[in-house]
């Protein structure tokens, strides 16, 4: 059964606030990639989807880590803001025409010869029912009728005895 989706954004999520150069007492909030991570595995997606992004995600990380003297704040807080949410969010709330095909295709993988035969199946099983009930009906007779012959059977052989 599918997971509900989270309506929250990644912004949501353990996000920090913090302060760009000039902004004065305006806050900016910028999630961690450990919380765009979470987000990621709580998706109701598929497996590989889920690696790839989460993969991506801690690649980015490393990289961040390692660059840390390169790559400013100002510039990670900007990657992590205008590209990496509004990607992980669109899947999150499967906004993508593409997603959501792939998903219907992936709900209703079901083969039309699959359906035929499990139909088929059905009306046998339904046949068999039938079948049992009517078999037991007759073997309820079939035992009245052997009863009713050995009392005749006594019968006669105590009446042929006379």
């Amino acid at each position: 059964m599918p997971k509900p989706v989270d309506t929250s954004t990644i912004a949501d999520a353990g996000a920090k606030t913090t302060k760009g150069p000039g902004t004065g007492s305006q806050s900016r909030v910028i999630p961690n990639i450990e919380d765009i991570v979470k987000k990621a595995n709580n998706l109701n997606s598929d497996k590989d989807l889920t690696e790839f992004l989460v993969s991506s995600l801690q690649d980015l990380s490393k990289l961040f880590t390692a660059k840390a003297r390169d790559i400013k704040a100002a510039v990670r807080d900007g990657i992590i803001e205008n590209f990496i949410v509004p990607i992980v969010d669109k899947f999150a709330a499967r906004e993508t025409s593409l997603m959501a095909t792939i998903f219907d295709l992936k709900a209703k993988n079901v083969d039309t010869d699959l359906v035929f035969y499990q139909a088929k199946v059905r009306e046998c099983e339904n046949t068999i029912e039938g079948l049992k009930a009517k078999l037991q009906l007759v073997s309820t007779d079939l035992s009245d009728a052997k009863d009713e012959l050995k009392k005749t059977s006594s019968a006669l052989v105590e009446t042929a005895k006379e």
